[in-house]
């Protein structure tokens, strides 16, 4: 046989089923993305995790390209994108100039508004790599507040 008379291939049901963009959002919204308390990630014991992420969108921005560049504890950017047409409170994440994905739409409303009033106040890192999973879940981003400076000694 060759490729035009061939039998069409059927779906094995032993396989999972291939997803399509719109399953596979649908999928990321059931994966509790918000993890409370957030987990200490042994990079600042000292300090508590504002929040920790999957970055949404990392398999269709640079993630590819950047993962050789990430380690656990690299440093990366949040921007905030107010005139994303898809999300008004949309927060890019970056490693240098390379833009790896968003913070997800369920937590991105208060790291927005603090971003877009002008302070920076938050500190990005790498939490976790794990190249063997899915795009959707290799980088998990830890979201510290920076520190002022001393605290003052309570009495």
């Amino acid at each position: 046989m060759n490729q035009w008379n061939s039998p069409i291939p059927r779906h094995d049901p032993r396989q999972e089923p291939c997803l399509g963009a719109e399953e596979m959002r649908a999928a990321a919204d059931e994966v509790p993305e918000w993890v409370w308390p957030p987990p200490r990630c042994g990079l600042e014991p000292h300090r508590q995790v504002y929040c920790s992420f999957l970055i949404a969108g990392f398999a269709y921005y640079a993630g590819a390209k950047a993962f050789p560049k990430l380690y656990v504890g690299r440093r990366l950017r949040l921007r905030a994108d107010p005139q994303n047409r898809y999300d008004e409170y949309a927060i890019g994440v970056y490693c240098l100039q390379q833009q790896l994905g968003y913070v997800p739409r369920k937590m991105n409303r208060e790291l927005a508004l603090i971003l877009n009033a002008g302070h920076s106040i938050f500190r990005a890192v790498v939490q976790q790599l794990d190249p063997a999973a899915h795009p959707a879940r290799q980088v998990r981003v830890a979201v510290y507040l920076k520190k002022k400076g001393p605290t003052p000694a309570l009495a």
